[in-house]
C-alpha cells in the first residue's frame, strides 16, 4: 500500500516536471516580441537578481513571469516585481552562457544589485544586445566577441 502511493507520488512528479521543463524549452524557443509602439520583449525562461561582480549567485529568482522589455527610452525587467529604468542607468551589459543557459547580465549606477535574464536562446540574446548597443549601453569585453562573431557557441 505506502508503496503504491509512493509510486503514484513520483508518477505525478514526473508529469508535472515533464510540463514545466516542457513550457520553459517552447518559451526559450520563441522570437523576440515586437510590442506596439516599437518595444521588444525579450522571451526568458528565468530572470535573477544578484550582485555585481559576483557570477552565478543570485538573491532573487523567478521563473514563473520573468520579463524583459526594451522601450524606445528606457526598459522593464521583473524577477518579483516590475521596475522600469533609463538606458542611462545601465553601467555594464555583460554576457554569461553555460550549457542550456543565456544570461543577459545588467549592472546598474549607484547600486550593488544586477539583473540577469536567462533568454536559453543565443538569437535572441544577440538581438537584445543589439538593441542595448543601439542604446549606448557600456557593454563588456565578452558580448563585443559575442556580437562580433555570430558562429561564437561558448563563452567562459
Amino acid at each position: 500500500m505506502i508503496a503504491a502511493l509512493v509510486l503514484l507520488f513520483l508518477v505525478q512528479f514526473a508529469v508535472l516536471a515533464f510540463f514545466l521543463i516542457r513550457g520553459k524549452m517552447r518559451r526559450a524557443r520563441s522570437p523576440v516580441i515586437l510590442r506596439p509602439g516599437g518595444s521588444v520583449e525579450i522571451p526568458l525562461v528565468a530572470a535573477f537578481g544578484g550582485w555585481k561582480g559576483i557570477p552565478w549567485i543570485s538573491m532573487t529568482d523567478s521563473n514563473l513571469a520573468p520579463l524583459l522589455v526594451l522601450h524606445q527610452t528606457d526598459f522593464e525587467y521583473r524577477v518579483i516585481r516590475l521596475k522600469r529604468r533609463p538606458y542611462t542607468d545601465i553601467s555594464k551589459v555583460d554576457l554569461r552562457m553555460a550549457i542550456g543557459t543565456v544570461n543577459i547580465v545588467l549592472d546598474f549606477d549607484n547600486s550593488v544589485r544586477n539583473f540577469a535574464g536567462n533568454t536559453a536562446n543565443k538569437e535572441n540574446a544577440r538581438k537584445a544586445l543589439d538593441i542595448l548597443a543601439s542604446k549606448g549601453c557600456p557593454l563588456s569585453e565578452r558580448v563585443r566577441v559575442f556580437l562580433s562573431d555570430p558562429a561564437l557557441t561558448l563563452i567562459p
